[in-house]
């Protein structure tokens, strides 16, 4: 039997919105599962046509949140066809449009005041060419930029006055990540981290081989499961000191893949936490892990 380990990794703190067909489920701020009492979200969702729509709301208000289009009934981002979500007021928060094969094409997210707030633009493939975000009067916050070699970006910080506050980049083979920051003179401030996602210590080689040494490959075949791949989608949050303090997986394949995974990760050391203008943040982390069982 094979493992294959698939790692989702970005700069931007995700939030998928994941829930089991034709139930309500409640969640919290970072769209966590949540007991209806410390919910501040709430979704249902039913079958359309081919597709499946869910329908999101705010808690206790019960307005609007958001309608978001899948594929199939694994909610992950990979699945979304369309998405629009709004704020608590009514007013349109984020417009996304997505291609066949679950990349977007488009991606605009605006401010309560109905200024844009961000955008991201897509190749005719679903690559990602570029992103946009902005202050609330319309100046441009940072610009990140895809190159063609898969994982390569640079990404600019500004303030609201135009000056260059920060410069990010990754590059490959080494996966290492720049990180130089300015002050107001222009000056580089030494040692300085603007923005920087949460890390495994010895890097993403080692997250991989770390899963795969402790995953328990033969458990879906001691299950009985027949020939496939199985996948999980795990979502964890990493807190402020690098401890994962939260585990939910997305969906369960069976024959075990689910807890395994989520035990496998669970036990995992301290991460690197992320940084945010050199203070140490929360950070939403996607990983997958897909059991391929197979007559080998």
């Amino acid at each position: 039997m094979k493992l294959i380990v698939l790692l989702l990794f970005s700069f931007s703190v995700f939030a998928v919105k994941g829930q089991n067909k034709g139930s309500v489920k409640y969640y919290d701020s970072l769209w966590f599962p949540a007991v209806k009492e410390k919910a501040k979200y709430f979704s249902d969702c039913f079958a359309v046509d081919t597709v499946y729509r869910m329908n999101t709301f705010y808690f206790p208000s019960n307005k609007k949140e958001g309608i978001t289009y899948f594929a199939d009934t694994i909610k992950s981002l990979s699945r979304i066809k369309e998405c629009t979500d709004y704020y608590e007021n009514g007013k349109l928060k984020d417009s996304i449009s997505y291609s066949k094969a679950g990349r977007g094409r488009f991606n605009y997210g605006f401010y309560e005041n109905g200024k844009l707030k961000d955008s991201t633009r897509y190749d005719t493939s679903g690559k990602e060419i570029s992103d946009y975000n902005f202050y609330p009067n319309g100046k441009l916050k940072d610009s990140t930029h895809y190159s063609e070699k898969p994982g390569e970006l640079e990404t600019f910080y500004f303030s609201e006055n135009g000056k260059l506050l920060a410069y990010s980049g990754l590059k490959f083979p080494n996966s290492k990540i720049i990180n130089i920051a300015y002050n107001k003179n222009g000056k580089i401030i030494p040692d300085y981290v603007y923005k920087k996602p949460a890390e495994y210590p010895e890097g993403l080689k080692e997250w991989i081989k770390y899963l795969e040494r402790n995953l328990n490959t033969d458990l879906p075949i001691e299950n009985g499961a027949p020939e496939g791949k199985y996948t999980v989608i795990v979502d964890f949050l990493i807190d402020k000191n690098g401890n994962i303090i939260k585990i939910y997986a997305l969906n369960d394949p069976g024959y075990g893949t689910k807890a395994e995974a989520i035990r496998v990760i669970g036990k995992s050391k301290a991460w690197e936490p992320a940084i945010s203008e050199n203070n140490p943040i929360q950070y939403k982390h996607t990983q997958n892990i897909t059991f391929n069982v197979t007559d080998e």
